[in-house]
């Protein structure tokens, strides 16, 4: 197999491909036609106003950790990549907590 694919012995996360190679591959991946997949029925709900307002506080938070979490995953990708040298990973690192850091905010008691 590493023979015909030679490229199974790198790293996989160190060699990204280019537009033309991805949609060849994508378009190279088998459909699966053969399952006849039916999506679960939804069943109709009624919340009331405090489980909807809870509802919509939870998709908020769950909004802005996506936000803060972007950044990391840049950063991480970046890191995969060897795209940067050290001064300016050191650079990138202090813009990502400096940045990420007015979004933490702690709650007072009173």
């Amino acid at each position: 197999m590493v023979q015909q694919h030679p490229y199974i012995a790198e790293d996989f996360f160190r060699r990204p491909l280019d537009d033309n190679q991805r949609r060849r591959y994508l378009f190279e991946c088998p459909k699966n036609t053969l399952r006849q997949y039916e999506p679960p029925k939804l069943n109709s709900v009624q919340l009331n106003q405090q489980a909807k307002l809870v509802d919509t506080q939870l998709y908020q938070i769950q909004y802005r950790l996506s936000g803060l979490t972007r950044p990391l995953d840049w950063f991480t990708y970046q890191l995969l990549q060897n795209k940067w040298d050290p001064a300016t990973l050191q650079l990138q690192s202090k813009d990502l907590v400096v940045g990420v850091l007015p979004s933490i905010k702690i709650r007072d008691k009173n």
